[in-house]
């Protein structure tokens, strides 16, 4: 199931697999072996793709036959300024890729909410 719901999601995304194994810091290789189901992604990359693709884990791994974050239709951030994000709040430990999303995305969002004045002031410099 994981090999074929990477390239499915990657497809989705209109991203080669050399464009994907460039965001994860990865050979084209290492993501055709992912594919043809040759090798696995270890956690660490596996939270990476759930992040990257906007689906979960569980969905990612076949736990889940649909993923309700991924069927949403919400806006989007573009692709780079997305794994741009994530690589910030990851060098402030804001984000850690070996946890689960969920109550990261919580945290940070009452980060957000309790810093909204001074966000909001250095948007107006």
């Amino acid at each position: 199931m994981l090999p074929h719901r990477i390239k499915q999601l990657r497809n989705e995304k209109k991203l080669s697999q050399a464009a994907l194994g460039e965001h994860l810091n990865l050979t084209q290789q290492a993501i055709a072996k992912w594919e043809k189901g040759i090798s696995e992604p270890d956690s660490e990359n596996i939270n990476k793709l759930a992040y990257l693709f906007g689906v979960t884990t569980d969905y990612l791994l076949g736990k889940e036959s649909t993923n309700s974050a991924h069927e949403k239709e919400l806006p989007t951030l573009r692709e780079s300024e997305a794994l741009e994000l994530a690589d910030a709040l990851m060098q402030i430990g804001l984000l850690n890729p070996k946890e689960p999303l969920a109550p990261q995305i919580r945290l940070l969002l009452k980060f957000v909410e309790s810093n909204k004045d001074f966000i909001l002031a250095l948007k107006e410099k």
